[in-house]
């Protein structure tokens, strides 16, 4: 069950329209051989690119993306998780502060971005799931994704658990040229 439905019915009213964004997604990019860790910072990035270009440069937005950033070099998972509710936007659907300009898409956006690490956190990782919030992302902030840009996310393994292990300072440098 998902954190907020309001949200996610938002994003994707049926099963049969979510189907085919997927089919789309998949026909132009494959995302669900790149970590957990990797799908994560991807989203953030873009998400930053979109709120950059929107002008919105609200402190509650940058301490949500640099949390979720910090996912990339997290040693204990869970330790990582419970930190999110010191934020004033947790990306779990809760309400955000209401001066943040178009505050019901960033809290769509940001509740995408973090099902790509919430719902593989505590169980079985899948793949298309978590590419799927990947994908929202991607469509809710308007981005053209190249393949290029998933091959540069796509050098961090993910091991058999979705994750990988922590990112190299190097391979982080490598990510935040990207977009």
């Amino acid at each position: 069950m998902h954190t907020n439905d309001l949200w996610y019915n938002t994003v994707f009213e049926n099963d049969a329209k979510n189907a085919r964004l997927h089919k789309a997604l998949k026909g132009i990019m494959n995302t669900e051989n790149l970590s957990i860790r990797a799908k994560t910072f991807l989203a953030v990035e873009i998400f930053e690119a979109f709120c950059s270009a929107k002008g919105l440069n609200d402190v509650a937005i940058q301490e949500f993306c640099q949390y979720m950033k910090s996912l990339a070099t997290a040693s204990n998972l869970p330790d990582w998780d419970e930190q999110a509710s010191n934020l004033a936007i947790t990306g779990l659907g809760d309400p955000i502060p209401a001066d943040i300009i178009e505050a019901d898409l960033i809290n769509i956006i940001a509740c995408n971005i973090r099902e790509v690490s919430a719902s593989p956190m505590y169980g079985q990782h899948y793949p298309e799931e978590t590419s799927r919030f990947l994908g929202n992302v991607v469509k809710l902030c308007n981005y053209s994704l190249t393949n290029s840009q998933i091959e540069i996310f796509g050098k961090h393994r993910s091991e058999a658990d979705g994750w990988g292990g922590c990112v190299s300072s190097e391979q982080l440098q490598k990510w935040k040229n990207v977009i």
